[in-house]
């Protein structure tokens, strides 16, 4: 049974890498993996999160 204070871990989809926790609504992100670094915008309702990929940092800082 889900409580309504109950706190959840954001993985970032490309990596894996823990992100922040979360209880719900809407947040932006940047992955906290080194290597990774991909910015998202992601949405949470209960235990569903739904991951919207903003912009890849290391892609950005390579061109």
């Amino acid at each position: 049974m889900i409580k309504a204070n109950d706190m959840y871990w954001a993985m970032c989809p490309k990596c894996g890498g823990k992100m922040l926790k979360i209880q719900c609504g809407l947040v932006e992100t940047i992955c906290t993996n080194p290597v990774c670094k991909a910015k998202w915008r992601i949405t949470v309702e209960g235990e569903s999160f739904k991951y919207e990929l903003l912009e890849d940092m290391q892609a950005k800082n390579s061109a």
